[in-house]
């Protein structure tokens, strides 16, 4: 079974990822560039944008290993999240309470669909992405 991408090997395969799924998303009026940056702690990617001029930068951070994470997290679905920013541009409220949760559950929902689709490209359960939990 062909399994997502877990971790970049090169920047010709992160730029091949890219070119797939901005197409699948209907991206392709948008310039991305995607690179590789250092890890952050809270984040497992970034995506600097302007919405007006549909340009964008995706970083891919470096997480911790996989064994150290709950849940899987290969890179393939960070970009695919990232990509999904693009789609539904979250409201900056972080100055409320209200602000914060509204944030934290829009990017709930940007994993939940990013999940989605590499389950439906992959034909994955939704139990692949949580491998060590038992029900």
């Amino acid at each position: 079974m062909k399994e997502p991408i877990d971790i970049f090997q090169n920047q010709e395969q992160l730029n091949n990822c890219l070119k797939e799924w901005q197409e699948r998303l209907f991206l392709n009026d948008w310039i991305i560039k995607a690179q590789f940056g250092e890890t952050n702690e809270n984040n497992h990617g970034e995506n600097e944008f302007k919405f007006s001029i549909k340009c964008s930068i995706i970083t891919i951070l470096r997480p911790l290993p996989q064994n150290e994470w709950i849940a899987k997290q290969p890179e393939e679905l960070v970009l695919i999240h990232e990509l999904l920013h693009l789609k539904m541009n979250l409201v900056n409220g972080m100055e409320s309470y209200e602000g914060v949760w509204l944030q934290q559950t829009q990017h709930q929902l940007l994993e939940e669909i990013a999940k989605s689709l590499l389950m439906a490209k992959y034909n994955l359960k939704f139990s692949w992405f949580y491998p060590e939990v038992k029900s």
